[in-house]
């Protein structure tokens, strides 16, 4: 089962406070969670604690996040800021 959370408006990154509420909510969930991303081509350092602590969340359940259709800049800048690859791959993907 997936969760998803739409993470922008208009382009841009939702404010940290309800981008951590909208997290929050699908963390009391026990699914794998998606992001779309597709309109996202650069990186908020509230977004990506936030995302890194749901990714850790999920995994100590056994459970994956999921950023689809990242632009390869997107991809460029969680590899700079030292985020795992993995999510970036499907959870079927995953190993």
């Amino acid at each position: 089962m997936v969760s998803s959370i739409n993470p922008l408006r208009g382009g841009e990154w939702l404010p940290g406070e309800e981008l951590r509420a909208k997290a929050l909510e699908v963390c009391a969930n026990n699914t794998d969670v998606l992001l779309n991303v597709a309109e996202i081509d650069h990186l908020d350092a509230s977004a990506l604690q936030i995302l890194l602590a749901v990714d850790q969340d999920r995994r100590e359940k056994g459970r994956h996040v999921f950023l689809e259709n990242a632009s390869p800049q997107l991809r460029q800048w969680f590899r700079y800021a030292g985020a795992p690859d993995h999510l970036f791959s499907p959870p079927s993907e995953k190993p």
